[in-house]
This record gives structure tokens, sequence and C-alpha cells, in this order.
């Protein structure tokens, strides 16, 4: 499950529509390439083995820094790697000619 806000998209399905819309406004505004800056990540790992993370991130594109905001995740250990159980994130602030603003219905 991937929750942006107040939309929540679940399964992969739900996931890639995502995405796409995304990529498709970002790419309609002219505002690729981009890129996308994580930090200040804390993990805090549990009894069971899984983990719950917490990020700040921001977006960059061909006109500056797009929107910003944080990531609060639910891990699992799958073989020899970790699985997104549930990705929340949540856009603190963008400018005002952002694509994620109509992608998100923030106002």
């Amino acid at each position: 499950m991937f929750e942006a806000n107040n939309t929540r998209y679940v399964g992969a399905d739900g996931i890639l529509e995502l995405f796409a819309s995304t990529k498709d406004s970002f790419m309609g505004a002219g505002f690729l390439p981009a890129r996308h800056y994580l930090s200040s990540v804390h993990v805090d790992a549990r009894p069971d083995g899984s983990a719950s993370t917490y990020g700040c991130f921001q977006f960059v594109g061909s006109r500056g820094l797009d929107h910003w905001g944080t990531y609060r995740d639910e891990v699992v250990p799958v073989g020899d790697g970790w699985r997104f159980v549930r990705r929340q994130a949540i856009v603190e602030g963008s400018v005002p000619e952002s694509p994620v603003r109509a992608l998100l219905g923030l106002a």
C-alpha cells in the first residue's frame, strides 16, 4: 500500500498507476529531468524483525525545488532484502505551479 496525503494506492497495479500519472504530469509540465533526494532516514527495528522508518525528501526538477515532505514506512525482511508493507508519503509543501498539487488534490 502506498498512501500520498489523502490518496491510497493498493497493490502493484494501483502503485504503478500512481507513478505513471506522476510521470505523465511532470513530463507534460516540462519539469524533467528531475531528482528525488532522501535524507535524515531513521530506522526503528522491532523485535519481530520488521522495522518502521522515517525520512525526509525533496523533489528537484529543471525549474528547481518543486515539492518536499516525509516518508513513513513499514518494512519486513524477505530473503536477503526488505519489502515495503506500507509507505505513507506526506507532501508538506510545494511551489504554487507544481504538478503534484493537482495529482494529490492539494489546495
